[in-house]
C-alpha cells in the first residue's frame, strides 16, 4: 500500500488484500469444528482471532475503500493485544499503548498508577487523579504539580477547592505567567519546568 503510486493502484491492492484477509478468516471458520474435537484448547482463540479479523476487514473497508473516519475506538490495531489504545500525540504523531499515569509522593515514591483506556485528555484528569490521591493520603495533599497538558483554570480552582494549598502546572502555551505567580492561600499557581 505504501508504495502505491496513485490512488487507484492503493485501491486495488487493499482490494486483493481484503480479498485475502477473508479467505483465511473463511478457512479459520471452517476449522473451527475440527479444533473442538482433536485440539480444542486452540479453538476459543481461533473464533477470537477471526471475529477480531472480521472488524480489521470493516474497518480497512470503510477507511480505504469508502474514505469513511473510523472512530479510534471501533479500531483494531493489533490482533494479538486487541486491548491496544491509539494515543494521538499532537505534533509528536501517534503511538500505541495506554495512557499511564503515575502521582508520587514528595520523596519521589509512586503512590498511585491509573491505566486509561482509549485517548482522554490530560486536563480531564487533572481533578480525579488529586482525588485518587486523596483517598490513599486520607486527605488532600498540601501540594500538587502537574505537566501543562492537564492545566486549566478550572482544574486548578477544582483542585484549590479539594483543600491542595499549592497548585502547580508546567508553562503552557499562550499562558502569561504574571497570571499564574502565586499559590498558598489564593486560587493562583505557580509556573514550574517540564521535566522530561
Amino acid at each position: 500500500m505504501l508504495n502505491a503510486k496513485n490512488a487507484e493502484a492503493k485501491t486495488t491492492a487493499y482490494k486483493e488484500l481484503l480479498k485475502a484477509a477473508r479467505g483465511v478468516i473463511e478457512r479459520a471458520a471452517r476449522a473451527l469444528p475440527a479444533l473442538a474435537g482433536r485440539a480444542a484448547e486452540f479453538a476459543p482463540e481461533m473464533k477470537e482471532l477471526a471475529g477480531l479479523g472480521k472488524k480489521v476487514v470493516s474497518q480497512t473497508e470503510r477507511r480505504a475503500l469508502r474514505g469513511e473516519t473510523v472512530p479510534a475506538e471501533e479500531k483494531v490495531v493489533s490482533l494479538f493485544e486487541s486491548h491496544t489504545d491509539i494515543i494521538v500525540k499532537s505534533w509528536r504523531g501517534t503511538e500505541f499503548g495506554h495512557k499511564v499515569f503515575f502521582t508520587a509522593g514528595k520523596s519521589g515514591l509512586v503512590i498511585d498508577c491509573a491505566i486509561e483506556r482509549g485517548n482522554p485528555a490530560d486536563s480531564s484528569l487533572a481533578v480525579p487523579m488529586t482525588e485518587r490521591a486523596a483517598r490513599i493520603y486520607g486527605r488532600p495533599p498540601e501540594q500538587a504539580s502537574f505537566d501543562g497538558g492537564f492545566a486549566s483554570q478550572e482544574n486548578l480552582a477544582k483542585i484549590k477547592e479539594l483543600g491542595v494549598l499549592d497548585v502547580c502546572f508546567s508553562k503552557k502555551v499562550g499562558w502569561k505567567k504574571a497570571a499564574w505567580s502565586a499559590s498558598r492561600g489564593s486560587t493562583k499557581c505557580c509556573t514550574i519546568s517540564a521535566r522530561g
